[in-house]
């Protein structure tokens, strides 16, 4: 599904995602309270500003602002099947095939983001492994590869270069 040019910003997805790598949450969750406001937002964003809403204590409001994007979300199935997973409302594997490049990216985004889920239900030795998995096989050049390291060396893990 194409979003309208209105519905778009990659400023404000890029400004997002940057500040949330920095390890910036409060930037984090300034940045994205605007892109959330668009009839089409990237999951990804949504995931952010969830984690960085938990990092920064705000648990309950973290849990809100999930709950509403999810029940209001509208994109093909890879993203909701990424906003259910991390609700742990998901207990079957995707039906995505494991091979070619649309694949690849949607199994790195699902191992980073469920690196997330763990760590935010504190349970580190799953994130380590999730993030892992992103640095082993993901491509180098993107930026899931960079965030999967950033992420591992904050878990106290040196990560591969």
């Amino acid at each position: 599904m194409r979003q309208p040019k209105s519905a778009y910003s990659p400023y404000a997805f890029d400004l997002t995602y940057g500040y949330f790598l920095e390890g910036n949450y409060a930037e984090t969750v300034q940045a994205s309270a605007k892109y959330l406001t668009l009839d089409y937002p990237d999951p990804i964003i949504i995931l952010l500003r969830h984690v960085a809403l938990l990092r920064l204590g705000r648990t309950s409001e973290a849990r809100a602002m999930l709950e509403k994007s999810v029940a209001s979300f509208k994109a093909p199935w890879e993203g909701h099947f990424l906003l259910l997973e991390f609700q742990s409302r998901l207990f079957d594997a995707s039906p995505v095939e494991k091979s070619g490049p649309v694949a690849k990216d949607f199994v790195q985004r699902r191992a980073f983001f469920r690196a997330k889920r763990f760590a935010a239900n504190s349970d580190k030795a799953k994130a380590i492994s999730a993030l892992q998995e992103v640095v082993q096989n993901g491509d180098r050049s993107s930026l899931l590869y960079l965030a999967a390291q950033i992420e591992l060396e904050r878990l106290g893990q040196a990560a591969p270069h």
